[in-house]
């Protein structure tokens, strides 16, 4: 017998195992072995807890801060733009995150640990999956049984995951797509537009897409021409030039980048308000960060 599963349905994994081997050694030769304290009453076992690492609900709670707990339709609402801060998950930066969410890679595996049973009964009473890889005579290839087959658990699970996690994703990207078809909010051209709240709009709706897209050649100059349209006006273009310059610059980190980008948004949005306290403020900023 090479493994037997004890508990759980092999094609839909809980994420949670629990891993075993019985050891067919007297107490003298095991206590020779530097693992023989993983044994108890002839079980060697470790478990995992898989199952966190692939939850829609938990990345959107921690990525856009949205609590499904209360409920679908709230989630939908404040994507229509009810909400002033996710009033713009309709936009590219939004989207990515689940497009990305959707296309996971393979990690490196989750380490297991070792668990101390003192009989099979206990570990049928634990939640999750149970194998059992077998007898053993040697506690070192008992102990390389168990590793192994938590890692062919956890690269079957995350199949089975992955496959869901797309459907997932898939569907809410569709909602998404509906909701700003049907949205009754008119798009704003041009920044002169918008007396308040020129920055959350930039930082929402332009830049999130520039960064994406800058990495796409063919559609990276689209998307500048899009915010040099919608900037039509600003009389210090040089400003505009110097964050598409910028974002398209590979020499530069995704750190560093953000924070010079956000910079030059808050420039701008001081130049139009005409605040120029603070905008004395933000040129010292960026003489910091080495921008004349």
């Amino acid at each position: 017998m090479l493994f037997e599963k004890k508990k759980g349905d092999a094609g839909s994994l809980s994420g949670k195992v629990t891993v075993y081997a019985l050891i067919e050694l007297e107490d003298s030769e095991l206590e020779k072995s530097d693992l023989h304290d993983l044994v108890q009453n002839g079980i060697l076992a470790v478990i995992g807890d898989f199952s966190k690492y692939y939850d829609i609900k938990e990345f959107l709670k921690k990525e856009l801060g949205i609590n499904f707990e209360k409920g679908v339709q709230e989630f939908f609402a404040r994507i229509s733009g009810e909400d002033p801060l996710l009033g713009s998950l309709n936009n590219d930066k939004f989207q990515h995150k689940l497009k990305s969410l959707k296309n996971i890679e393979d990690f490196i595996p989750t380490p297991v640990q070792p668990e101390i049973f003192s009989s099979e009964a206990e570990i049928m009473a634990r939640e999750g999956d149970v194998y059992c890889v077998g007898r053993f005579t040697n506690i070192n290839n008992a102990n390389i049984a168990v590793n192994a087959f938590a890692i062919l658990y956890q690269m079957h699970y995350r199949e089975q995951q992955r496959k869901l996690v797309k459907l997932e994703v898939e569907a809410i990207l569709q909602e998404v797509s509906k909701t700003v078809e049907n949205s009754p909010h008119e798009e704003v051209k041009n920044f002169k537009e918008l007396k308040e709240g020129l920055e959350l709009h930039l930082q929402t709706r332009f830049i999130p897409e520039l960064l994406y897209y800058s990495h796409e050649p063919e559609t990276r100059e689209r998307s500048f021409q899009k915010f040099r349209k919608f900037m039509e006006g600003y009389k210090f273009t040089q400003d505009i030039e110097n964050i598409i310059q910028c974002i398209g610059n590979e020499q530069i980190d995704e750190k560093r980048k953000s924070s010079i980008v956000e910079l030059y948004i808050k420039k701008i949005c001081a130049l139009v308000q005409e605040d120029f306290v603070k905008l004395t403020q933000i040129c010292k900023d960026l003489e910091k960060e080495g921008i004349v």
